[in-house]
């Protein structure tokens, strides 16, 4: 398994409360993670329909059966049983006794935080990161590691990107869609998602009336650091340009600033500083 940056984290919360909480996208490692990191602890899927009606229709005879404690996977699948679970880790609150995981996270959070207030630790697993994906091997170009992607189903079986994440849209989201909202028209829904990927990089940017920009700004306090992103390999000198009017409108609002590019070396600018993406996975 891929070490994962939250495991220690995720170790060190499971030793101070009695139910540990851990969502996610669907496919983003959860499962795996939880029984490296418990082996010991009994393991239950609420997608088996067996185990989720008896959970559904007997929840206190359910959680009998998992008394010493238990990985209980897809939670949001049986709502109530966060409201059952409140008054047994309230009557013996040993630390680490259940593990929760959960994909439908708004759903999922909004029973824990109602029952399981002050009880639980709640912790968010995202796919790989630049860092984990590096444990597997030297990271491929910036193109085919952006068209891959960061699914560990995709890495662990050697799947074909491009199928793999279709048919996760079409499985997964989609179905956890009409589950939580009344979405009739699903090509539309996805027109809208192709138009959210497209500008995603422009959520958190500047862009000036003479059209330039930065493209990321990141706060910390008052101030904010620049990022300017390039996915070209060799650095122009236009890459500075929205750099330079950011800090000359804003001079008092800059910490920091710098250029990513999609080179392998970075430069030591006595200006801007220039990164390879390839530091990411160190940083």
């Amino acid at each position: 398994m891929v070490p994962r940056t939250l495991a220690p984290i995720l170790l060190q919360r499971a030793a101070q409360y009695p139910v540990v909480t851990l969502t996610g996208p669907r496919q983003s490692g959860k499962t795996t993670l939880c029984r490296a990191l418990f082996p010991h602890k009994r393991y239950v899927s609420l997608e088996d329909p067996d185990l989720r009606r008896f959970a559904v229709e007997d929840p206190r005879g359910f959680l009998e059966s998992v008394r010493d404690g238990a990985i209980l996977d897809e939670i949001q699948r049986a709502p109530e049983l966060s409201s059952y679970l409140q008054g047994m880790v309230d009557a013996d609150p040993r630390p680490g006794r259940f593990v929760l995981t959960g994909s439908q996270q708004f759903e999922l959070m909004r029973h824990v935080s109602q029952s399981l207030a002050g009880r639980t630790a709640a912790l968010r697993l995202l796919p790989f990161s630049l860092t984990e994906l590096a444990t597997l091997g030297p990271l491929r170009g910036l193109p085919a590691t952006i068209r891959t992607g960061f699914l560990p189903r995709i890495h662990d079986r050697g799947l074909d990107p491009g199928v793999a994440l279709g048919d996760y849209f079409v499985t997964y989201v989609e179905r956890d869609l009409r589950e939580l909202a009344a979405v009739h028209d699903l090509q539309r829904f996805e027109r809208f998602v192709r138009l959210c990927a497209g500008r995603v990089g422009q959520l958190l940017n500047f862009r000036d009336a003479s059209g330039n920009e930065v493209d990321l700004l990141l706060p910390e306090g008052a101030r904010v650091h620049a990022i300017e992103i390039k996915s070209g390999q060799t650095v122009q000198p236009d890459y500075f340009r929205g750099l330079k009017t950011f800090a000359a409108a804003f001079p008092d609002k800059i910490a920091s600033g710098g250029v990513l590019f999609g080179g392998a070396v970075g430069q030591a600018r006595s200006d801007w500083p220039v990164s390879s993406w390839r530091a990411l996975s160190a940083a």
